[in-house]
């Protein structure tokens, strides 16, 4: 009974993540489609993980960051917004370059992590 409990209320957190990470996006993909970024651009690129997918990531996925960064810049500088100068372009503030690279670094270390817990 117990473990169905726990069952019932795990399912209910992950429901109610769910919809605060909805609404989340929601309130976020504005001000990110303003500016031209993308939410993995604002991944702090001092996280280990990041770090080493940003490492062993594509040139040209690079190159579109830092792209993205400087116009940013700029725009934020001119207090202006990317669709005052490029009122056509698509926009897709959630797209995932870096996504499944940093979630199997993250799985990469965890289990490592635990393979070497009996050594401490």
């Amino acid at each position: 009974e117990d473990t169905q409990h726990a069952t019932m209320a795990l399912a209910l957190v992950n429901k109610t993540i769910s919809v605060v990470s909805r609404q989340y996006g929601k309130m976020l993909a504005p001000s990110l489609n303003s500016f031209g970024l993308t939410y993995e651009d604002l991944l702090n690129e001092n996280d280990n993980s990041v770090a080493e997918a940003l490492s062993l990531a594509d040139k040209d996925l690079i190159t579109g960051r830092t792209r993205r960064a400087k116009r940013a810049i700029d725009l934020s500088y001119k207090r202006k917004d990317l669709q005052d100068y490029a009122p056509n372009m698509a926009l897709d503030p959630f797209k995932s370059e870096l996504g499944d690279d940093i979630e199997a670094l993250q799985q990469r270390d965890e289990e490592f992590v635990k393979l070497n817990m009996h050594m401490s």
